[in-house]
Order: structure tokens, then sequence, then C-alpha cells
């Protein structure tokens, strides 16, 4: 049976971690069945992904805010390249409801930013892999990439989540045509009517009710449905609170293969957010050199090779060659 007990390995070097990175973080998982799978957020009024944690990546993306955004929208027109922007993390999925057990555990890691490619594993809270999926490239304005991602639960193929050519429309479909797809409010969004009121306070009140009404808006979380395919209930509503938590709250009619779905589905916009370019600002790195080791521990400090080699040798583990080289 495999577990997710072996540590995710990035190295992050001058040059980009090898492809081969990714296909061994989706490698085959333990033995289980769609009902373990549907069990998993069937009991729970929604969950929530807080507390990412990074592992190494190139000190080039060490910028403000400001810079690292501007440099993630030039890249998505592929007009900006960096020599290495492998990326590994970790986050821990909890049940909204109070005093729930938490329901899982989220790792994914990424060779090559510039390029998209993308591995993800879902864990249950014994570290047991119940959901893989990987990408070889992100489609792109400029680039052609994978819009379709098979999936699979338990080591069993089951359904395959969606993207448009531009890398938009993120959604899951199971096996019998049924599927769930993020889709956002648009000009709905609380955010939109704060923006509104900015703009209607500021002759008003000289601008001050314009600044109270922009700081708000920044608090308001980005919205967006879950929408069932081809019918049915929607799953529920995706609550964006920042690029690093997500708030899924289910509707209640929604039963478990689409509460299923919907999560997939979410997962997929989370990992695919956080590995672009800009897509965040934040990381822990050690040295230029270092690897990213992504552990049981939601983000582990990152070690040089001297230590993990020490640590590995005493737990008597062999080191993931596909994953170092």
């Amino acid at each position: 049976m495999e577990t997710g007990d072996a540590p995710v390995v990035v190295e992050a070097v001058a040059e980009a971690v090898p492809a081969e990175a990714v296909a061994a973080v989706v490698e085959a998982g333990a033995p289980g069945s769609l009902h373990d799978a549907l069990a998993m957020f069937k009991g729970t009024p929604g969950f929530e992904m807080a507390g990412l944690k990074f592992g190494a990546y190139d000190r080039a993306m060490q910028e403000s805010p400001a810079s690292s955004r501007a440099s993630g929208m030039h890249s998505a027109l592929g007009q900006l390249k960096y020599g290495n922007t492998a990326l590994s993390g970790c986050c821990a999925i909890n049940s909204t409801a109070d005093g729930s057990a938490p329901l899982g555990e989220l790792r994914f890691v990424c060779a090559d930013r510039n390029n998209g490619d993308l591995g993800v594993k879902l864990l249950n809270p014994d570290k047991t892999v119940v959901a893989q999926f990987a990408r070889q490239s992100r489609p792109t304005l400029v680039q052609s990439g994978d819009t379709v991602l098979p999936v699979s639960l338990f080591g069993t193929p089951h359904g395959q989540l969606e993207t448009s050519k531009m890398d938009t429309g993120h959604k899951y479909v199971d096996p019998d045509g049924r599927g769930v797809m993020v889709v956002s409010k648009g000009c709905c969004q609380p955010k939109c009517c704060y923006l509104i009121g900015a703009c209607l306070c500021f002759f008003p009140t000289c601008g001050i009710g314009s600044c109270i009404m922009l700081h708000l808006s920044s608090k308001q979380p980005g919205i967006f449905v879950l929408k069932s395919e081809p019918d049915g209930p929607n799953a529920g509503v995706l609550k964006m609170i920042n690029e690093h938590t997500y708030r899924v709250e289910f509707n209640a009619a929604a039963d478990p293969r689409t509460r299923l779905a919907a999560s997939l589905a979410t997962l997929f916009v989370f990992t695919d957010q956080n590995t672009s370019i800009g897509g965040h600002v934040e990381a822990e790195w050690e040295e230029q050199r270092a690897w990213a080791v992504v552990d049981g521990s939601r983000g582990a400090p990152v070690k040089g090779p001297v230590a993990w080699e020490q640590e590995s040798a005493a737990a008597g583990a062999p080191e993931n060659a596909a994953m170092k080289r």
C-alpha cells in the first residue's frame, strides 16, 4: 500500500527540475474504492484550505507583491522567463464544522512554472493517496498545453479535469458525464459593490468615504459558483479569501458525487493559481541550491542536501531518484 509518508523533494538549482519529477509525484495510489473517496466530503458542510507552505524556489521571485504580480501578467503572455522556477507546496484541508477532525492534506509540485507542469496528490488523514492528477504544460495565449487531465482515485482512473485553451473554465467531469465547473460571479462580486460605492462617495465625502470603501473592498472574498453540469442543483459556493486560502460551502442538497466533483475542481483551481508565475510572494528557503522537503508536518522548513541524505540514511529509506539528481 502506497501512502504519502515519503517526502516530495524538489531540487531548486540554477537549471529546472527534470519533468520526471512531476510524474513521480502522481505514482499509483493505495488500494481503495470510490465509496471511500465519496465519504471524504460526504458529512461536512464545507471545507477550507489554509496554511499553505511553499518549498524553495528561485530567489529571483523574492520580490515585492506588486512586482511579483506584474511579472505574472507578463509571464501569462510568454514575455518573461525565469531560469529556475521549481516549486513544491502543501496545505491542510479542514472541515468548516466546529470541532471536526481534519479531512486531509493537499500536496503539489511544479518543475517549471514558466511551462506550467503540475503534479497533485490529495491525501486523507492517514496519508493514503486518495486522488491524483498531473499535466505536462499549462495552456496559454502563446502555448498549447494540456486541457484534459485524467484523474485517478486510489490508483484507478475515474473522470478527468478540464480547462479551456486559455486555462479558464476549470471543471471536473466523472465517467458518467456529470461534472462541476467553477464559475465566477463576474460583476456581481461583493467587491464590485464596494468599488461602485467608492466612486459615488468620492465627491460628497472629499475622498474619505472612498478610502473606507476601497479598504472594505480589499477584505471581500472572490465568490465563485460550483455549477453542476449538465443539470441539477449547484454543488455550492467557492470563496477565495486570498490566494492561499479557499473556502468551499456545500449546498445541503448536493449528493456525495457532486461534492467530490466540486472538491476536485476546487483543488485544480487552487494548485493552478499557486503554481503560476506571480501567483504567490511567500516562501521558505535556505540556500540557492537547497532542496524543498514537503512532508506530513504541513510544510517543513527547507533542508539542504546533506541534511536530507543524513535523514534518509538514518531512516533507511531509499532516495527518490526521480525527484533528485
